[in-house]
């Protein structure tokens, strides 16, 4: 997995000590961390990622898949890459849950108002 959060870059193998992970322990060693200062964009993030498959001379054929968000520029910077991806189910699980507490709230605001009800 190519995991990118805030600022660090990493590449994580999760298939370090299968033992492990039989031991409910998630095991994975990071291989690598870039700073990452310049902006975010799609194309910055599809240099670094690059650079690191490349730097640790991973094939093609050995990724499985990048996970990532669903920002716009993850999603591009991912894609451009032509390497195999999966946008990560936790962060599009808590995107889909915030629209809709959005729009209970909305609905619980709306049904005050007609109601005049305080709750």
């Amino acid at each position: 997995m190519i995991a990118i959060d805030n600022e660090p870059l990493s590449i994580v193998d999760h298939h370090v000590g299968f033992k492990r992970l039989i031991n409910n322990v998630l095991p994975h060693a990071v291989l690598n961390m870039a700073h990452f200062p310049e902006s975010h964009t799609s194309e910055n993030i599809k240099r670094e990622l690059l650079q690191c498959v490349t730097k640790w001379d991973i094939p093609i054929t050995k990724i499985q898949a990048i996970v990532h968000d669903n920002g716009a520029n993850m999603v591009k910077g991912v894609k451009e890459t032509l390497l195999p991806s999966e946008r990560c189910f936790i962060h599009t699980l808590l995107e889909r849950l915030s629209e809709q507490k959005r729009a209970i709230s909305v609905y619980i605001s709306e049904s005050r108002s007609l109601t005049g009800a305080s709750i």
